[in-house]
């Protein structure tokens, strides 16, 4: 067997990946002949293997292109770039049993991607290893036409965040929230996708704070939503509080459901009813983030939420044809996949500038709010 250049990715999770490290020193010392080198992030340096805490986007294409092998970890951005390379990586996801990440989201998509031919799937160690010894000659090289692959696995938000308002009745600084829906794997690579677009606060599925125990709930930062910064202020400015009364009263484990609600007049002070407290968080999260895009993942309610002028909607369907309800309320819905979330949505997004939170407001978190719920 020749000797491969080995280049791996970690990625920029503010996580260790001791695991990663670790296997580029045991192959660097089992394999002599071999060049390692690793992008090794927040964790420690490697002790044999070379290596460099992070890489720009230059210098990240430029070792792809020179490698005989690419491993990343499970970001769908480094997979679409190792594939732009030329390869067909092995994709070595974080594991949060490991304290490598706050879920399970990365192995989740690696094993989406798997599925549809993209990548090499190796969960563990000994699945790496297992890897490297059936790769041929050309390391994980491939011939084919279509080195972007991009758009079997990046979906797009441009178009969407472009779509026409006019339409559609929205109240004037009313919160632009986008709505996340279909396959769950395919969900959870367009949030890692968006979680680095300048502009996109990354709220995950706010229904799950609104209708069940908060007992638990966390922010990406890793605090509860009622010591976080961000979450209580969003609590104190949507309902006085999370342990206020209006707040306590949301939690119900009554599914939600479009099909509760139909549309007519009889019916709107339902529908509102069920769309206030949502757009109480967004609204506080609107001027807290400074964000120009906020992005929700809560499943099946963009229906309900589509009579609420005081929400400015939009949905990315994720396969699957797209409910005709929202098309009948002039819901801007957009269904593709392309690279076009990273090559066109900052410039999208500045156009929505007017539109944003009051100029007023400054971050005050962290952009991914993402919520978890233990």
């Amino acid at each position: 067997m020749a000797p491969f250049s080995i280049v791996m990715l970690v990625g920029t999770d503010h996580h260790a990946f001791q695991r990663a490290v670790d296997w580029a020193d045991r192959r660097t010392e089992s394999h002599p002949q071999d060049k390692v080198f690793i992008q090794y992030g927040r964790t420690s340096a490697p002790a044999r293997a070379d290596g460099a805490a992070f890489l720009s986007p230059a210098e990240m294409r430029e070792a792809v292109a020179g490698a005989d092998v690419v491993i990343t970890h499970g970001g769908p951005g480094t997979i679409s770039d190792a594939r732009s390379g030329g390869h067909l990586p092995i994709v070595f996801p974080r594991d949060p049993q490991h304290g490598e990440h706050v879920d399970d989201h990365q192995q989740r998509f690696a094993a989406w991607c798997q599925r549809r031919g993209l990548v090499r799937f190796a969960r563990t160690t000994e699945d790496l290893d297992r890897l490297m010894g059936e790769l041929p000659q050309s390391g994980t090289r491939e011939e084919r036409n279509d080195h972007s692959a991009s758009a079997e696995a990046i979906a797009t938000v441009a178009t969407l965040l472009d779509s026409d308002l006019t339409a559609r009745r929205v109240a004037p600084g009313a919160p632009v929230v986008l709505h996340l829906s279909g396959d769950e794997a395919e969900v959870a690579q367009v949030v890692e996708a968006l979680s680095e677009v300048p502009g996109v606060a990354v709220l995950g599925a706010v229904g799950d704070l609104l209708r069940l125990s908060r007992r638990g709930a966390r922010c990406g930062c890793g605090e509860t939503i009622e010591v976080c910064g961000f979450w209580s202020e969003v609590g104190r400015l949507g309902f006085g509080g999370w342990e206020a009364e209006a707040a306590r009263g949301l939690s119900s484990d009554a599914p939600i459901t479009t099909r509760r609600f139909r549309a007519g007049q009889e019916n709107r002070e339902k529908l509102l009813g069920f769309s206030a407290p949502y757009q109480a968080v967004y609204r506080a999260a609107w001027a807290l983030s400074g964000a120009r895009v906020l992005v929700d993942t809560t499943p099946g309610v963009a229906e309900a939420l589509s009579h609420d002028a005081g929400i400015d909607l939009r949905v990315l369907h994720l396969g699957g044809p797209v409910p005709r309800s929202l098309r009948k309320r002039n819901v801007p819905v957009e269904v593709a996949g392309v690279q076009e979330v990273r090559e066109r949505a900052g410039q999208v997004l500045d156009r929505f500038a007017s539109g944003r939170a009051p100029a007023s407001a400054t971050p005050s978190h962290p952009l991914d709010a993402r919520l978890s719920l233990s």
